[in-house]
């Protein structure tokens, strides 16, 4: 099976290096081609938006059920299967890739001879790439960190950051100089610096009408469970009590969760509803419609600063996280609200940020203005005029 990958792909070079590719043809693509979400495709709908007449846009995906579901959402997008003749006639003609994590999202496509944009996917509160402390490969740790996806960064010729301390950390994380990474902002953050807010189908949920309290956890390393409520005077029983009382709701939002997790809550959490990827393929498309965000290591809460709303914070394994990933800011003075261990301060803390949601507020503002060079809302044309920039187009 690899020695045939291995041929189409090499067929597939051939023909990216023999037709003519065409220089306001851009194409656009999820993570590994299996998404409709996040920056890249924010940016491909402000271009649908305003500037279709001036590009031509394509969507590429590796799945052939999310064509239908991108057309519901955005029917006129020009969505192709990237796995067929047609798929493959686009992608060589194309002269512009835009991505969110890496050129993995187009494997097995040669993507040398393209601009490459990499918008990534989040102002980066732990390590990445280069800076990250340790991998795990088959449950044995390794201070190692040269992995095949390391090298890709080399193919990038623009990538995105949203302040001038981001660019120079991404530097590091990339090994790429600063002259490739610029700080435009994020598409996805656009619109909540506008206010303008989609409500799509969010008013048929019943906790979308109380006190909303998204939680949204990170993953861990080598397969670690993450725990939901990791404190030892835990009793989902009172904690959904508790929500009843105050009016309030939990969706959680897990970061690629195995199900099961999630079945303790289900049995006994009827004020907790779980917000996966498949009732809200975008997070951040959730974010103005909460009132409260918890997380722990998640990047999403520098989004949410937009904001200005209360965060809190559950870190219960943050010396273990420290040693395994590693942070690039000093994690509390980044963080701003309050740090909770257990049941008790669990519960106070949200009855505190109902009573009084301006606590914090003055925290939470410098470390927005500190991770946000712009606050306009004009993040995709400024990418998008470093495109013409690059292009001509």
């Amino acid at each position: 099976m690899k020695t045939l990958t291995n041929f189409i792909s090499n067929i597939i070079a051939c023909l990216d290096q023999l037709i003519p590719s065409q220089n306001n043809l851009i194409g656009f693509t999820g993570i590994k081609g299996r998404t409709y979400s996040d920056n890249t495709k924010h940016l491909f709908n402000h271009l649908l938006k305003f500037h279709s007449e001036n590009v031509q846009l394509i969507w590429f995906v590796k799945e052939k059920s999310l064509i239908q579901k991108i057309k519901e959402e955005t029917p006129n997008a020009h969505v192709v299967y990237l796995h067929s003749i047609k798929g493959v006639w686009f992608f060589v003609r194309t002269n512009i890739l835009v991505i969110t994590h890496g050129s993995y999202d187009f494997r097995n496509f040669p993507v040398e001879r393209k601009l490459v944009v990499n918008l990534w996917h989040g102002i980066p509160l732990k390590t990445l790439r280069k800076k990250v402390k340790k991998y795990h490969v088959d449950g044995i740790e390794s201070t190692l960190v040269e992995k095949p996806v390391l090298s890709d960064s080399d193919n990038y010729d623009i990538l995105i950051g949203s302040s001038d301390e981001e660019v120079k950390l991404l530097s590091e994380c990339f090994d790429i100089t600063t002259n490739r990474i610029y700080s435009t902002g994020m598409p996805r953050t656009d619109f909540l610096f506008k206010g303008q807010y989609n409500t799509g189908n969010h008013n048929q949920y019943p906790f979308f009408k109380g006190n909303t309290i998204l939680y949204a956890p990170t993953f861990r390393e080598d397969d670690v469970q993450v725990q939901l409520f990791p404190f030892k005077d835990v009793n989902l029983n009172t904690i959904n009590d508790f929500l009843i009382e105050t009016g309030s709701w939990i969706i959680i939002r897990g970061h690629g969760f195995d199900g099961d997790i999630y079945k303790d809550i289900k049995i006994n959490c009827n004020r907790m509803k779980i917000a996966d990827q498949d009732l809200f393929p975008d997070a951040n498309e959730l974010l103005p419609f909460v009132d409260m965000l918890i997380t722990d290591y998640s990047s999403i809460y520098f989004d949410y600063l937009i904001l200005d709303r209360p965060i809190m914070y559950l870190p219960y394994d943050l010396k273990d996280y420290e040693r395994v990933r590693g942070f690039l800011h000093d994690y509390d003075e980044v963080t701003p609200g309050p740090k909770v261990y257990n049941q008790r301060d669990f519960m106070d803390m949200i009855t505190k940020f109902l009573e009084n949601p301006s606590w914090y507020g003055e925290k939470r503002k410098d470390v927005r203005d500190r991770f946000f060079k712009h606050q306009d809302g004009n993040a995709c044309d400024r990418i998008f005029n470093l495109i013409k920039e690059k292009t001509g187009i």
